[in-house]
């Protein structure tokens, strides 16, 4: 009886002075484990095509998106989203011209954008860079 009473009284006490996970290693699990991904047709409709988030700390980039393909089609990513979220904790950069250049729409860390016409970037997306820096 008194190694349970011994049990029940050293579990709180372990469970207290066992380190706990930190904020800053609670944000970098979070940005690893998210991921910017581009739809083919508003509101999150159509094709999906998905790049996971960099090490935390860290950037991406894709210079040339005809090289992707909408998630089970031939169909090339290039010029084709019209919808878009960015589940990380990190900024991501949507260029309407190959290796970063013309118009930019910057998806916010933690965002969602239903219908890239508003911004300018409905079927226009070729290239993207996601920054955690």
């Amino acid at each position: 009886m008194r190694k349970l009473s011994l049990i029940t009284l050293l579990v709180p006490l372990i469970l207290i002075c066992s380190p706990g996970v930190s904020a800053a290693q609670s944000d970098e699990a979070e940005a690893l484990s998210g991921s910017l991904c581009l739809y083919e047709h508003d509101d999150f409709k159509g094709g999906k095509w998905c790049v996971a988030s960099p090490a935390y700390h860290g950037w991406k980039t894709d210079n040339n998106l005809s090289n992707n393909y909408w998630t089970g089609t031939s169909r090339a990513v290039n010029n084709g989203a019209s919808s878009m979220t960015n589940t990380t904790l990190c900024h991501a950069w949507l260029h309407d011209s190959y290796n970063r250049g013309g118009d930019v729409y910057n998806a916010q860390a933690k965002s969602r954008d239903a219908d890239l016409t508003n911004n300018g970037m409905d079927n226009k997306v070729s290239s993207l860079h996601i920054d955690c820096r």
